[in-house]
């Protein structure tokens, strides 16, 4: 962890959801790239659990929509990134 800190991301997210499910959506989303990007099996665990999460958190701010949008932009710019 940068700087000693003893919480994560994640968590601080995990803690707002339930309530606040509008501010944690980008939180989630912005911990997939560099997640994945780590290319190992707990990387890719965790990854899918955000996946998870921001499609849940999208659903109940009804944006179902988005988040097809929003992984097919993952998706593309993960195969660019790698190509």
């Amino acid at each position: 962890m940068k700087g000693g800190c003893s919480w994560s991301w994640r968590e601080i997210a995990s803690k707002r959801e339930k309530d606040h499910p509008e501010d944690t959506l980008p939180i989630y989303q912005r911990q997939i790239k560099p997640t994945v990007a780590r290319k190992h099996i707990e990387a890719y665990r965790e990854t899918v659990r955000d996946l998870k999460k921001v499609r849940d958190l999208m659903s109940r701010l009804n944006r179902k929509k988005d988040f097809d949008t929003f992984l097919k932009f993952e998706s593309r710019t993960r195969r660019s990134a790698t190509s």
